[in-house]
């Protein structure tokens, strides 16, 4: 590592995503605050989730990454924690069964409170405020949109307090109650794929039965009457965060000893979120530790969350330990990122110079990096000389979100280029921000009370205060204003809009007709399918997946109904029966058993040395036909 490095070393550096506090002494105190709080993980964990992303590395494991797109502080209620928690169990078993392969779970938890935006204003009628970024910034309501530095102190407890749940759940016998033939596959609509599933969940439930008899489980007492958590009930759990404000960060890192592996006994761990406000969250949490040994034997399943707290907040400096029980501690130290065990730098934020990428190159959490389109071969191998410069396994993820138009366009060479430099990466597969399309022919809609943005800027200018637009992605547009304008100016910009905007404007998220956010499922399988076909092509292996779901369910005990299609069919008509996300769109908890099911279908085929190309799942489920 460049000797150069401290944690105030991205200072020097642009920052992407920055967030601009009115009252700069207030933010200090608010971070020196933080910098006197505990860490809210331990770097035995952080060490531990490496050695487990170094399995996955090796195929020897397999990365599921997962939760929602932001958290938010209301949605912190023990319901909502739970279910999203045995969703993430569910869909990991599932994983196992097909696979064969432990699971790393990490999850979208205990953290993800940021949100980066493409912009730093929106309209509201014809008010026009500063974007919401997230409740560790700002408030969704208009009137809430002054940046408030006493969030973040409360995106700290908010977090430490889903931590703190998490750990119980998980070291008390929850993971051990979802049995599968508990799942209800009544939504299925299509008889064959019910057939499919069936047979699935009754493979993996005569599995665990057969476990059972031959004593895997026998001769302990349950959890609440003093046995152990056994086998089947004891998982580990990671958290991870996006890192958005680097400037909190510094507040939880802490140059610490590195952990004996074999010694320390780790529990629910915490993964940071990609830190896109990257200013706010790094100063404040260097301190020097002395790490507890670690224990082989610790809890098995490692929760994971994104980070969206101050990151030089949070980054704190270690002693590293020993690798093995036998050897004397060593004297070197290294720097962690102590509000999550994994972080990751996001498509808008990894710029080689600036502030992002400099500050991750200095600790030792394991990291991921969002790889989209835009990403040229040399600059990614540019990136990981960077952040990995010693190609230390366990170290790099590099998460793939391409849009299942242009994967076939891009994947393969970032694949070769990475083999051609002998960095060792996961390979992970974000399939939920792709680009969509309309779903009854109308993708954007702007308004003199919408963002216009999406509008080419050369028309910005010409466009009246009272314009209205509709982008038909049917090659034309219809433009109307309600005050006085040339008679020939609506189709001059009706054409030319089109134009520019198919050529310059960033691909739009998919819209409803009635104005919902959304996505659909076979686009996402889509994308999903041909990573793994792409993989196997190149001779490499899809390590991971990347997911936004939710087991979250609203009061009458129905599922969300935010992203199109599945088994159940979900219709546009449907959207707005349950739709509660603020951010994205996410899966269900239906729709998220419909991807397990089908990635868990093609690792059995795989191994059974079938044809993987021909799934009745991928087809029922609303996938294209795979190509040749």
């Amino acid at each position: 590592m460049d000797a150069q490095w401290i944690p105030s070393s991205w200072k020097s550096r642009p920052v992407a995503q920055d967030v601009a506090y009115p009252d700069q002494q207030h933010l200090e105190r608010v971070l020196s605050k933080i910098a006197t709080l505990p860490p809210m993980v331990t770097p035995s964990e952080i060490e531990r989730l490496r050695h487990q992303l170094a399995q996955v590395q090796r195929n020897e494991a397999f990365l599921l990454h997962a939760g929602d797109c932001a958290e938010s502080f209301d949605a912190c209620t023990h319901e909502n924690i739970t279910h999203k928690i045995g969703l993430i169990l569910s869909f990991s078993l599932i994983l196992i069964w097909g696979a064969r392969l432990p699971v790393v779970r990490i999850g979208r938890i205990a953290g993800q409170y940021a949100k980066p935006r493409s912009s730093n204003y929106e309209k509201i009628g014809d008010k026009e405020v500063l974007s919401f970024r997230g409740d560790n910034v700002n408030g969704l309501d208009h009137n809430d949109r002054t940046p408030d530095p006493d969030r973040l102190l409360r995106a700290y407890f908010y977090s430490t307090t889903t931590l703190n749940y998490l750990r119980g759940l998980l070291t008390s016998g929850f993971a051990s109650l979802h049995h599968p033939r508990d799942w209800s596959l009544a939504h299925v609509r299509s008889p064959s794929l019910r057939h499919e599933l069936e047979s699935i969940v009754e493979g993996l439930s005569d599995a665990l039965d057969f476990s059972r008899t031959i004593g895997v489980e026998s001769g302990s007492a349950p959890y609440e009457k003093g046995g152990g958590r056994g086998t089947l009930g004891e998982v580990d759990f990671y958290t991870r965060r996006f890192t958005t404000n680097v400037h909190s960060s510094p507040s939880l890192r802490m140059h610490m000893h590195m952990p004996n592996p074999m010694l320390c006994t780790p529990r629910v761990h915490s993964y940071s979120p990609s830190w896109d406000c990257l200013p706010c969250h790094i100063h404040h949490l260097n301190r020097i530790l002395q790490i507890p040994p670690n224990d082989a034997t610790a809890l098995a399943f490692r929760a994971i969350t994104d980070a969206s707290l101050p990151a030089e907040a949070l980054t704190r400096e270690f002693a590293v330990p020993s690798s093995t029980s036998s050897e004397k501690p060593t004297a070197r130290k290294a720097y962690y990122n102590t509000a999550a065990h994994f972080l990751w730098i996001g498509d808008r934020t990894r710029s080689l110079t600036g502030a992002h990428v400099e500050y991750f190159r200095g600790i030792r959490n394991p990291i991921g990096i969002k790889v989209g389109p835009s990403m040229e071969n040399e600059e990614l191998v540019r990136l990981l000389d960077i952040v990995n410069p010693d190609k230390e396994f366990g170290r790099v993820s590099l998460i793939t979100r391409y849009g299942a138009g242009k994967i076939d366009n891009h994947l393969a060479g970032h694949i070769g280029a990475v083999k051609a430099s002998g960095h060792p990466v996961a390979w992970v597969c974000d399939p939920m921000h792709g680009k969509g399309n309309s779903t009854s022919g109308v993708n954007v809609y702007v308004s003199p009370s919408e963002d216009t943005s999406l509008v080419p800027w050369p028309y910005r200018r010409i466009l009246p205060a009272s314009a209205s637009i509709f982008w038909i992605p049917s090659r034309f547009v219809w433009f109307w204003t309600s005050g006085p304008s040339s008679p020939w100016l609506a189709p001059f910009i009706s054409i030319t809009f089109t134009f520019f905007t198919l050529l310059f404007s960033p691909s739009p998220t998919l819209t409803s007709s009635t104005g919902l956010k959304t996505r659909h499922f076979g686009t996402i399988i889509d994308e999903l399918t041909a990573c793994l076909r792409i993989h196997a092509a190149c001779d490499s292996r899809l390590g991971g997946v990347s997911l936004e779901f939710t087991g979250e369910l609203n009061d009458e005990g129905f599922s969300v109904t935010e992203c199109l299609g599945g088994s159940m069919e979900l219709s546009e008509e449907q959207l707005g029966l349950r739709y509660q996300s603020f951010c994205d769109p996410r899966l269900n908890f239906e729709q998220s058993l419909d991807v397990a099911f089908l990635i868990s279908n093609y690792f059995k085929k795989e191994r059974r040395g079938k044809d993987t190309e021909n799934d009745v799942l991928y087809t029922e489920l609303g996938g294209r036909t795979p190509r040749s």
